[in-house]
């Protein structure tokens, strides 16, 4: 990004705060004004930044992509209500309702991403997760469909288990059918 994208990003969120809070509030109109037009621009900067050509999305339709994106959504549509609300106290209420919006994105974009390190951690080869928390890794490879993890989880647990466990013949043909997908993809 260059500067002028940093900075204009950067009295974005100023001019967000000073919307949210009513500063000056005999300069609402004007304030209103420069806030979105330097939020354009900042809009702009990071548009012309971006190479199309090299971006591929690779977007699974999960619970959690749905939700996030209606939360954006609710993020956005609040921000702009509030930007073209006259009435003091609902601008207010509409800033505070998307800023806990906001909060809650961060939160949990937070914490999924977090939960996603720990998954691909260095934990895991040091034997330092139990065989409970390699099920649960296993479950969350499942779920996001993940072989190549599924495999290496089945390996690991496999490993772990006693040879009279009666879970191991099931993990093992688990673990055959899964490499026998992960090699025809191939």
């Amino acid at each position: 990004m260059d500067t002028f994208t940093i900075v204009t990003g950067l009295a974005s969120l100023f001019g967000f705060a000073l919307q949210a809070f009513n500063v000056f509030p005999e300069h609402a109109r004007g304030r209103q004004a420069l806030w979105m037009l330097v939020m354009g621009g900042f809009v702009g900067g990071v548009l012309t930044a971006l190479d199309f050509r090299s971006v591929q999305l690779d977007v699974k339709l999960t619970g959690y992509t749905i939700s996030m994106t209606v939360l954006a959504a609710l993020i956005l549509f609040f921000a702009i209500m509030a930007a073209f609300t006259q009435n003091h106290t609902r601008r207010r209420g509409f800033y505070i309702v998307g800023g806990l919006a906001a909060l809650a994105f961060t939160i949990t974009t937070s914490v999924v991403s977090l939960v996603g390190t720990v998954t691909d951690s260095d934990l895991v080869r040091q034997d330092v997760v139990n065989e409970q928390e390699l099920e649960w890794l296993l479950d969350r490879a499942r779920e996001r469909g993940d072989i190549a993890r599924q495999v290496h989880h089945l390996d690991l647990l496999i490993k772990r288990l006693d040879a009279a466990d009666e879970r191991r013949p099931v993990l093992e043909m688990e673990r055959a059918s899964l490499k026998g997908q992960l090699d025809r993809s191939r």
